[in-house]
């Protein structure tokens, strides 16, 4: 038996234990007594209060190296479940999205009815043994997306592989359940990396497993997209690439012609006299889409250049797009050094299409759009005709929206130019 905390109330939500000293934060309107009994004395629980839920984290039943988080109300005593990797964002949007506790304690099925039915993905069924297919990696938080692209890959019958990054139990089973294939991949020792005094400048640790994702892909050819993109047109032009050269990548409709992107990184890495013979489209290049063949040789080269990166600090500062910087050294090298009877291919910006068509200076005045999968495809696929992939690029992801914005915007005013870059 765990001991109790013998807590009290310091001020109207933050409580110290009298035995192990520690404070904690909740809402005022949480009983003392049924905050003492979900705290084991000595335990640090992350705790969350959404939709009248005040949800406190369980002490893992295995031990800190639990592969689950586990979490509790402490009104209704309902229970939800995400991966041990999940943060304090995922937590908060996903906890967000359930129904009220007041209507789970009158459902007839509490336990399945926390979750409200149009999140889940109904009759779709993605084929078996694909020799094709999407990549993705993702975390609670990406749900509404993740849900469109296996709706869209069910509907073109491309298979679909996902790397758990922390996802929610019930994301997991219902991705389970329509045949995701699960990824298991390397992840590469990056605690010099992420040392506290470099925090600041590497940002999350899950962008720079992306090399790694891919390369440990179940498809003879595969398509990676962010978790914050959705298929709104036909794959199949990309596979067919494929064909012509092991490595696709996607350029952005956003313009950096005034302020080169990769340029302290490219003069970090290569000699002065090389750096003007650098081909310019990779300067447009975005990581969030591209393509390969099994056993590429550009995955490979893409790792080395991430880890040369994320072991030098002065590298690290100059890679201001993190993996998407190794990747465009890696394609750098190969333009100039490189084996040309592997070519690298680039797809025009209809296959990395900002949402919205909206320059980058204008992400604020994005449009809400729905968090429930098969409505956010939808709409995406209504507000950008004739494009491949609608990608959320920047900040301003489809759940940090506010829908005020809604009767505001005028797209028109701000579209970028489909012309041909230049």
């Amino acid at each position: 038996m765990y001991l109790r905390c013998n807590l009290q109330r310091i001020t109207s939500n933050r409580w110290r234990c009298r035995r192990c000293g520690r404070t904690i934060t909740a809402p005022p309107s949480v009983p003392n007594k049924q905050l003492c009994d979900a705290l084991p004395c000595g335990w640090n629980p992350t705790i969350v209060g959404a939709k009248e839920h005040i949800w406190v984290e369980q002490v893992p039943l295995e031990g800190l190296a639990a592969s689950e988080r586990r979490f509790r109300c402490v009104k209704c005593r309902q229970e939800h479940s995400f991966s041990a990797l999940a943060d304090s964002d995922d937590l908060q949007i996903t906890l967000s999205q359930l129904n009220p506790c007041s209507e789970v304690r009158r459902a007839s099925n509490p336990a399945t009815s926390l979750v409200p039915e149009d999140l889940y993905l109904g009759s779709v069924r993605l084929p078996d043994n694909p020799k094709r297919g999407v990549v993705t990696g993702a975390r609670a938080q990406h749900w509404a997306c993740l849900g469109a692209i296996a709706i869209a890959c069910a509907e073109q019958k491309f298979g679909l592989a996902v790397a758990d990054h922390g996802l929610a139990a019930w994301q997991r089973a219902e991705l389970t359940r329509i045949g995701v294939h699960w990824i298991n991949h390397e992840m590469p020792d990056l605690s010099k990396a992420f040392s506290s005094s470099r925090q600041g400048i590497v940002s999350s640790i899950y962008v720079w497993w992306k090399p790694w994702v891919c390369t440990a892909a179940p498809y003879d050819e595969a398509i990676w997209m962010d978790s914050d993109a959705v298929i709104t047109g036909p794959l199949d032009v990309g596979f067919r690439w494929l064909a012509l050269g092991s490595w696709i990548s996607t350029q952005t409709a956003f313009r950096c012609d005034e302020k080169p992107l990769y340029k302290p990184l490219f003069e970090y890495f290569f000699d002065p006299n090389v750096q003007s013979k650098i081909a310019p489209v990779i300067n447009v290049i975005n990581a969030g889409v591209l393509g390969w063949r099994r056993n590429s040789l550009m995955l490979g080269r893409w790792q080395q250049y991430a880890l040369r990166i994320l072991n030098d600090p002065n590298a690290l500062r100059a890679a201001t797009v993190r993996d998407q910087s190794a990747m465009a050294l890696m394609l750098a090298e190969n333009f100039l050094y490189g084996n040309f009877r592997e070519p690298n291919l680039v797809l025009d910006e209809r296959w990395n299409w900002p949402a919205d068509g909206l320059y980058h200076t204008h992400l604020s005045k994005r449009r809400p759009i729905s968090l429930k999968p098969a409505q956010l495809l939808q709409q995406a696929r209504e507000r950008n005709p004739n494009v491949v992939i609608v990608h959320w690029l920047g900040r301003s992801k489809p759940w940090e929206i506010v829908p005020h914005h809604t009767n505001i915007l005028t797209p028109t005013s701000f579209v970028v130019s489909r012309q041909q870059k230049r």
